[in-house]
């Protein structure tokens, strides 16, 4: 009886033995699920975060884009601007008024982002316009007054795209007439 108790014990402890391999093997195997689905989760948020850095950079470069372009069309519309009033003398304005009409066509033909162009007295009174509201008013209204405050060229944002640039047309240190002008600024040169 002795040897059926020490086959017996023996039988029992190498089944132990054994459950205690497969346990170890299966939670090994399961350590090694959750480091797996640890590596694919922190594989996931750093994936995560690089689409997001990556469409930040997206925007940024959209946003620099957007103001370089912006900022072309400023740098071109003031240039159009002043190339236009160093042509305006100011004694072809007092004596010539009906050239200035001309003028102002061959411009407005010359660069189709010329939206309009106003020439008025330091009264607000008007010269020349591209609208013919404006000119059959004849003057200008009360909130379009910054245009004869301004002392050299000023420019501002209005609605639909449009850049409006104002300023005087100088005879010495004296304002004879104030020129506006809008410029297409929402096509961004393209």
């Amino acid at each position: 009886m002795a040897t059926a108790q020490r086959v017996f014990y023996e039988t029992v402890t190498v089944l132990v033995f054994f459950a205690l391999l497969i346990l170890v093997w299966v939670l090994s195997g399961q350590r090694a699920e959750r480091r797996v689905e640890a590596a694919r989760e922190e594989q996931s948020q750093v994936l995560a975060q690089r689409t997001e850095e990556h469409r930040g950079a997206l925007t940024r470069l959209e946003d620099e884009k957007r103001r370089a372009a912006e900022a072309y069309q400023q740098g071109r519309a003031e240039a159009v601007f002043r190339g236009y009033a160093a042509g305006l003398q100011p004694a072809a304005i007092e004596g010539w008024r009906r050239y200035l009409g001309a003028s102002r066509d061959q411009l407005v033909r010359a660069d189709p982002e010329v939206v309009f162009i106003h020439l008025v007295t330091p009264g607000g009174y008007v010269l020349t316009s591209t609208d013919p509201e404006l000119t059959a008013r004849g003057r200008l209204e009360e909130e379009d007054g910054w245009v004869l405050a301004t002392e050299e060229v000023t420019t501002r944002p209005a609605e639909g795209g449009t850049l409006e640039l104002a300023g005087p047309v100088l005879e010495g240190e004296r304002p004879v007439a104030y020129l506006w002008m809008g410029y297409d600024a929402g096509s961004g040169g393209e």
